[in-house]
């Protein structure tokens, strides 16, 4: 999947100083249609247990693994859906 966030859709309107009014209302529904791809999800009770998943932990670190509600150590905070294999 791809996908633009709408910092990079700001970025790209102020560097080519794009401020005509049909193409502010073209970057102006395109911002309304922002959306994170992929966004962390926090730890709760539904988070997947059944698959790998990214794990956020909140000293910062991420790793790959299975979330488990029995969990020894660092508990993480966050997590999302790993990403499509390469193909």
């Amino acid at each position: 999947m791809r996908g633009i966030t709408e910092e990079s859709l700001r970025h790209v309107m102020k560097m080519h100083d794009m401020d005509d009014s049909k193409t502010s209302l073209i970057f102006s529904h395109l911002f309304n249609e922002c959306t994170e791809l992929n966004a962390w999800q926090p730890i709760d009770e539904n988070t997947p247990n059944d698959r790998e998943l990214w794990l956020y932990y909140h000293t910062k670190l991420m790793c790959i693994g299975m979330f488990n509600t029995i969990s020894y150590g660092f508990k993480p905070t966050h997590w999302q859906e790993l990403p499509e294999d390469p193909k």
